[in-house]
């Protein structure tokens, strides 16, 4: 539209139809009750006179925004784009839109000056992959605003989650290993706070407790200790293992590529299990053995779950009570 061009509103729309007013309002905003007809005229209206809606102005007369904040760290790790996709468009089925925020792998924890970002947007609801830091539960119960965190199971009941079954998922990887034949096997971790590591670390441990493997503190390490996977695979290289499970897909590619560069090959000197098979929506140069979530059902509960809470509706309890259920997925570095 040309600056001197007149913008088109819905009163244009009416006297293209013949239609009232608070007809158009209501098929532009999707609420009952009008015919299929009657759909046709006015969206064959909006596009022949080239209207377009003003969303700040309907979201101030509904009272929202009609946008949901999702929140993560790691905007290269593919697991999130592929999450985000899941999340936003069993949102669009409601009409909702999405707005990523990251702190830029500044943290693994979700912290006021990210939160206090996302308030300020005014927006209706908040899903988020990272924990809140513990002084920040407070402000967000405070705050009103529907909040969800999503594949963590988070240290505070006020904080509703929708967790992994993270403990089932690492024993699951390390009886592949161990039914391999392999019993020096070490765990390669994020950060031990967060409450999907110490899961997954739970299911390794129980995993070799149960056939009599001793656990070595020396065969556990962090990228939160260790800071880049390049140190992270020079200390594998230092250690008698032969197998890894790994926190998750990301992390072991990386690691992988940087063992490579120092003779190491997966899997003819480490067998390797990792976590969140996104291999399931992306091609990859390695087929990992890992550990996979269905993401498009994760999605659609954890939208289920917002929706329900942005109505004030208390039955989205019973979508929390049970965590995410994951299964193994063989590949090629076993």
């Amino acid at each position: 539209m040309k600056p001197t061009e007149k913008k088109v509103t819905i009163r244009d729309i009416a006297a293209e139809t013949g239609l009232s007013l608070n007809t158009i309002s209501k098929v532009l905003n999707k609420k009952p009750y009008y015919s299929k007809e009657t759909e046709r005229r006015v969206m064959e209206a909006v596009q022949r006179l080239g209207y377009i809606p003003n969303a700040i102005a309907s979201s101030l007369r509904a009272g929202r925004s009609k946008t949901v904040a999702i929140v993560f760290d790691d905007l290269i790790n593919p697991y999130y784009s592929v999450m985000t996709f899941s999340i936003a468009r069993n949102l669009a089925q409601s009409r909702y839109d999405i707005m990523v925020f990251s702190n830029y792998g500044a943290s693994s924890f979700l912290d006021a000056t990210l939160f206090n970002k996302i308030v300020s947007r005014k927006l209706d609801a908040v899903i988020s992959f990272l924990e809140p830091q513990p002084e920040l539960t407070d402000t967000i119960v405070q705050s009103g605003i529907p909040f969800l965190l999503v594949g963590r199971k988070g240290n505070d009941e006020r904080i509703d989650a929708l967790a992994l079954d993270d403990a089932e998922g690492g024993r699951l990887a390390v009886e592949h290993l161990i039914g391999r034949g392999h019993t020096r096997i070490a765990y390669i971790g994020a950060h031990p706070a967060i409450s999907a590591d110490a899961g997954r670390f739970q299911g390794y441990c129980e995993a070799l407790a149960a056939h009599g493997i001793p656990q070595c503190n020396d065969y556990v390490a962090y990228l939160s200790d260790y800071q880049t996977f390049e140190a992270l695979a020079r200390r594998l290289t230092e250690l008698p293992v032969d197998a890894v499970f790994c926190f998750n897909d990301s992390f072991s590619y990386s690691i992988i590529d940087e063992l490579r560069r120092r003779g190491k090959l997966v899997p003819r000197d480490y067998a390797w299990v990792g976590y969140d098979n996104i291999q399931r929506a992306l091609s990859l140069p390695v087929h990992l053995t890992t550990v996979s979530i269905d993401t498009d059902y994760m999605g659609k509960c954890a939208v289920d779950v917002l929706l329900k809470k942005i109505e004030g509706d208390d039955s989205y309890h019973e979508i929390l009570k049970k965590p995410i259920a994951v299964s193994l997925v063989l590949g090629e570095t076993t």
